[in-house]
């Protein structure tokens, strides 16, 4: 019993750590995440707090950023992808 309780006073912290971080995604993943949210017909709002959870894993090009913009008009929505690309 006790190594039970051990196991799990080990796993569920690290099961909490893991839950904490934000996901990590490419332009690519982003513009399909955004994509994806918006055929779904998720409001301005929901798209952008959606996105305040995501790490962008590289740098975004000014025509990758061009093409975001275009592409998700919402006034929350643009300013949350401007903010990933200063990060």
């Amino acid at each position: 019993m006790k190594k039970i309780v051990f196991a799990l006073s080990l796993f569920i912290p690290a099961t909490f750590a893991l839950a904490a971080v934000p996901p990590t995604m490419t332009i690519a993943q982003l513009d399909q995440l955004v994509a994806s949210l918006t055929s779904t017909h998720k409001t301005d709002e929901e798209i952008a707090l959606r996105l305040e959870s995501v790490h962008l894993s590289e740098q975004v090009t000014p025509q990758e950023l061009q093409s975001l913009l275009a592409d998700h008009p919402g006034p929350k929505t643009t300013q949350q992808i401007m903010i990933l690309t200063l990060d």
